[in-house]
């Protein structure tokens, strides 16, 4: 099964700059001096020791409708497609156009490849009614596109993202959790594992991309998923300073709410992340065998897979 993945966008747009900050560790302010992408490039993605796939991206000037064979061969092996769309390069008739184009090229070769938007460069301190206008102006652009030429099956997933937040990591999570054979049955792991330590929301991480790879099934607040990316930088921060807290790599932080942050090292690279409230953490031997228990299930999903 292939599950690699083909982002287009104009040049500009930030497709570089998003996966060289999310795996190549750039930093942010560094985003600004990259050059522009001439030829498809492509990054091999590995999240923790079991997840492994590819990033193919296309130049902004790419020409649709000269495919070479290497373009071809990617483009045949993905399943899914990431477009972006700079926010603040108005007017996005191109923009739309290129989307659209994209979609008919990829479609060709990769029939039942999802397609997700990200309207991206969004200004993180704008008021959320903006934002929503802004998504649906776009939303209703590519609508009209797609329409216009009887592409009105295809369904689009948008995503609202900025660099200078942590929506780009939480949306970029969400895409890459669709090509993830196991997603459901980690979510049904993490729901038992909440129930049996009166946990109030759990992710787990991959630790050097910050991507989640799933969280239990209780409603999903932007907040929560912000915390747990912060307790990464924390853990890893306090362990270069005094080496590695204990053999299972964890370690705790008390909010100012009363709230604790959980984090637990359970596979290589990859870590569950919980916040339970303090008065729930009375027998701590209970919430060690559980975490233990959750380890092994992981363990087990990885192999079946």
């Amino acid at each position: 099964m292939n599950n690699d993945i083909c982002m287009f966008g104009l040049t500009k747009s930030g497709k570089t700059s998003m996966i060289r900050v999310i795996f190549q560790k750039l930093e942010i302010f560094r985003t600004f001096q990259l050059d522009p992408t001439n030829r498809m490039e492509s990054v091999t993605v590995n999240l923790g020791s079991h997840i492994h796939f590819k990033i193919y991206e296309f130049s902004g000037h790419y020409d649709l409708n000269d495919s070479q064979p290497p373009e071809i061969a990617a483009m045949e092996t993905c399943s899914l497609m990431i477009y972006v769309i700079d926010s603040q390069a108005e007017p996005f008739n191109e923009a739309v156009q290129y989307l659209r184009q994209a979609i008919q090229t990829v479609k060709q070769r990769s029939p039942h490849c999802e397609c997700h938007c990200f309207i991206h460069k969004v200004d993180p301190d704008i008021e959320d009614n903006k934002k929503n206008e802004l998504l649906q102006q776009i939303q209703k652009d590519i609508s009209d596109e797609l329409s216009k030429n009887s592409m009105n099956y295809i369904k689009v997933d948008f995503h609202v993202t900025s660099i200078f937040d942590h929506s780009y990591l939480e949306h970029f999570s969400k895409v890459i959790q669709r090509i993830l054979p196991y997603s459901q049955s980690i979510q049904t792991l993490l729901d038992s594992f909440n129930l049996s330590c009166k946990i109030e929301k759990s992710f787990l991480f991959e630790i050097y991309s910050k991507l989640y790879l799933a969280s239990d099934s209780q409603h999903f607040h932007s907040t929560n998923f912000q915390l747990c990316s912060e307790m990464i930088d924390v853990f890893i921060d306090v362990t270069c300073i005094y080496g590695k807290l204990d053999d299972a790599g964890q370690s705790q932080i008390k909010l100012s709410d009363g709230s604790i942050l959980i984090y637990q090292t359970v596979n290589e690279g990859i870590s569950l992340i919980s916040i339970m409230k303090s008065e729930n953490l009375e027998r701590p031997f209970l919430l060690e065998y559980n975490i233990n228990q959750f380890r092994q299930g992981l363990a087990q999903i990885f192999k079946i897979k």
